[in-house]
């Protein structure tokens, strides 16, 4: 080996701890948060199933604090995770708001061409039908007027009418092709439905928390607010979709 080769390669060898230390400090220290966010999100995931929904939504939103803007279809995941975590604690309108948004940028990214999957739209088309469908509940208890909750189970209705009609990747799940009709059903039938008829339904745990929310609402206050409060027996809907079903996002 000649001189100038040895030299070129003593400068090499020299630059190899810089080169380390750039990566480290560069694509290093994101691919590692990347990882930390999965995890996370991971965790969040498994508290959702165990039904501990204020660590549901810690854990989600440090998996978010990780996860990089452009990993759009984890961070979708892990914001339809946290927002069945909401809905469970009285955030029914903000789970609603940020799901409509999720379902917008997903639509848009996948018609330019992103790796945004069919599966995971239909998830998040579920997860806010849902959320409208409890929304249109609480409107309806809070005597709303007729345009505003039915605005909400209209829309609703359209979510489940849309994943009952349509097959995922040509060929749904029989089981939950019927579970998205039973939802679209549900919808109808909240609609439909006289209030005095739904006011001695037991109250699912998204409406009862989002309607014992709000100040002066709910909260054994029977005479003011039939049908929201305590001792109703346990929270139950007329739904069909979503029991027993792998936590939304959990394949992003």
């Amino acid at each position: 080996m000649t001189t100038k080769a040895r030299k070129r390669w003593a400068l090499l060898w020299l630059l190899c701890p810089v080169a380390l230390v750039a990566f480290h400090y560069g694509p290093g220290k994101e691919h590692q948060a990347r990882g930390e966010g999965r995890e996370r999100a991971r965790l969040g995931a498994a508290r959702l199933q165990s039904e501990e929904w204020e660590a549901t939504m810690a854990l989600c939103d440090e998996a978010l604090a990780l996860l990089p803007g452009t990993a759009l279809v984890e961070r979708a995941g892990v914001r339809i995770i946290k927002a069945e975590a909401m809905s469970r604690t009285g955030g029914l309108r903000e789970a609603t708001s940020d799901l409509q948004s999720l379902l917008g940028e997903l639509t848009e990214a996948q018609q330019k061409g992103e790796p945004v999957s069919d599966e995971l739209l239909r998830e998040t088309r579920q997860a806010l039908g849902s959320a409208r469908y409890y929304n249109g509940w609480v409107r309806r208890l809070e005597g709303a007027s007729t345009e505003d909750w039915v605005a909400e189970t209209t829309q609703a209705r359209q979510h489940f009418r849309y994943l009952a009609e349509t097959d995922q990747d040509g060929a749904s799940d029989d089981t939950i092709r019927k579970a998205h009709q039973r939802d679209l059903e549900a919808a109808v039938r909240l609609e439909r439905m006289d209030m005095s008829e739904l006011k001695v339904l037991p109250l699912p745990e998204q409406v009862r928390r989002s309607a014992c929310q709000r100040p002066g609402e709910g909260k054994g206050q029977k005479g003011q607010q039939p049908g929201i409060g305590e001792g109703e027996g346990p929270p139950e809907d007329m739904r069909g979709a979503g029991k027993g079903r792998r936590p939304p996002g959990g394949g992003s």
